[in-house]
């Protein structure tokens, strides 16, 4: 497989193959002699093939088909009442938490005090200095 990462996650995706050995990948901006090169390079190196053929082995290799997993899942459902030890522990939080605003909140309030700190503690540390500016002057003279 020759892959061209486009967007968002695409180049992560293709990283990932060609650590698995069976994708090369090209950039965009890759003129078409190094694409060619590419794709010729995956048709011939048997490499790619193997390593494709050895990870569709692993993708397949369930121990029940499809059909039976699904029969069971809905068995599964029905035998536990809806099976609530499977649904999302989310869905009982409330907007706020939910979204995380609350922590947003927390975060914006604690910056605001913070600003608010240093800026009386640089308006305190501005008179100080400013009180001891004008001695030092008269002191030299």
């Amino acid at each position: 497989m020759v892959g061209m990462p486009v967007f968002a996650d695409q180049r992560d995706v293709l990283v990932r193959l060609q650590q698995r050995g069976v994708a090369r990948g090209v950039d965009k901006m890759d003129d078409s002699q190094h694409i060619y090169t590419a794709i010729v390079d995956v048709l011939t190196n048997i490499s790619y093939r193997e390593n494709a053929q050895k990870l569709s082995r692993i993708l397949r290799h369930h121990p029940q088909k499809p059909l039976d997993h699904a029969l069971w899942l809905v068995e599964h459902v029905a035998d536990t009442q809806g099976a609530p030890h499977l649904k999302f522990s989310a869905r009982h939080l409330n907007f706020f938490q939910f979204f995380g605003l609350d922590v947003l909140v927390f975060v914006v309030v604690v910056v605001l005090l913070l600003r608010r700190l240093l800026r009386v503690v640089w308006s305190s540390a501005g008179r100080v200095l400013g009180a001891l500016v004008p001695r030092a002057k008269m002191k030299q003279s």
